[in-house]
């Protein structure tokens, strides 16, 4: 394949079109955002166009084509000169697919050097977004060392700036570069409590009297499933009808399932991989555990809170996550004490619908298509 190459386009369509910088299409957070933003634009009117770094298989790249979606792919290696080469043929790829309406780059700390490629390109709407935030302290040398370069050719060259928490947005833009919050919104009808399906779906499984704890992450090192596994094992202690469910996959899945065989709970874990049905496991989950190192405003905990969840994040994740149901615990605090909490705050809840209360939030899915549709309209 070349560096840049066209693998689907619709003939004949002349809607306005918007470059998605998305460089990846797994089944993972980023990527559930702007095709949450995707399935809910009006695409005879506004179509997007997907640049990611290689070729994909997941189902993504089949919905992206029902849909009328392009995918163009532009190869990307670390380093300089592996981001000049990039930047490049980004530039190549703007003008050989374009005109373009707007350009929206899902990148982070290059994202302002995105929009300066766009900007060369005469695109005129250039959006930068933040998915997620750490703290300072994680910052590699060599974005301490770039980090107030970085920020310049942001300011300078993107012409709105997205982020999906204040947090999220803190940590891309600093505390003194105007930021707009833009929700990671939910279909409210399909992850809506259904007592049907999770009595279907845990009979399916084998679990009807279980205590399902649930986790739904890709398996890298910012998801910390060892500390998970950690709290699981606590909760098992206790409660031996305890089953972990976990769906994704990733570079560390293989360590994590390492740790669970050595623990002896190869028996009480399920690795269930990608599934295309994940509102039907959150009808089987009794609990929602998410302690990860950092996040922005993850879509799997508001899903989760959608489906009348109990649910039990790390106070690194951002605050507006918490919508009802959610409780924040230190990643200081053990193991055994997560597990305890977990426990004591699970004995008598009563799980209902949620819908109107994530709608209300601002977390409709519809509500933030239209947003985005109007954004780039404008």
């Amino acid at each position: 394949m070349t560096k840049s190459q066209l693998i689907y386009f619709p003939k004949g369509h002349k809607m306005k079109r918007v470059f998605q910088l998305a460089h990846t299409l797994n089944m993972a957070g980023t990527e559930t955002v702007f095709m949450n933003w995707y399935r809910n634009i009006d695409r005879s009117v506004l179509q997007f166009d997907f640049c990611v770094n290689r070729e994909y298989t997941t189902p993504l790249v089949n919905e992206i084509k029902l849909k009328g979606g392009q995918i163009l792919i532009v190869s990307h290696k670390s380093g300089i000169w592996g981001q000049l080469k990039f930047q490049y043929n980004l530039y190549k790829t703007l003008k050989q697919h374009g005109p373009y309406l707007a350009f929206q780059t899902h990148s982070h700390w290059s994202s302002g050097i995105d929009c300066f490629t766009a900007a060369v390109a005469g695109i005129k709407k250039r959006y930068t977004i933040s998915h997620y935030a750490q703290g300072a302290q994680s910052y590699s040398f060599r974005i301490k060392l770039l980090l107030p370069l970085y920020r310049l050719f942001i300011y300078l060259f993107s012409t709105k700036r997205l982020a999906v928490s204040e947090e999220a947005g803190n940590f891309l833009y600093g505390k003194y570069m105007f930021f707009e919050i833009i929700h990671n919104g939910i279909n409210l009808q399909q992850f809506a409590y259904n007592p049907a399906v999770r009595k279907k779906k845990r009979a399916e499984l084998g679990l009807e009297n279980k205590f399902v704890v649930g986790n739904i992450a890709r398996f890298t090192t910012p998801k910390n499933h060892s500390f998970l596994i950690d709290i699981f094992a606590e909760i098992r202690k206790q409660n031996p009808q305890a089953h972990l469910v976990l769906l994704g996959t990733g570079e560390l899945e293989h360590l994590i399932k390492q740790k669970v065989s050595q623990l002896g709970l190869t028996h009480a874990v399920s690795f269930m991989g990608v599934c295309t049905n994940v509102q039907d496991f959150y009808q089987v989950f009794d609990v929602f555990l998410l302690p990860s190192l950092y996040e922005g405003l993850p879509c799997v905990a508001v899903e989760a809170q959608g489906s009348g969840l109990p649910c039990f994040l790390a106070d690194t994740i951002a605050k507006e996550t918490a919508i009802c149901n959610t409780t924040f615990l230190s990643l200081s605090q053990s193991a055994n004490e997560w597990g305890n909490v977990i426990l004591e705050m699970t004995k008598n809840f009563v799980r209902k619908d949620e819908s109107e209360v994530i709608r209300q939030a601002g977390f409709d899915v519809t509500e933030v298509g239209k947003f985005i549709q109007a954004e780039y309209l404008k």
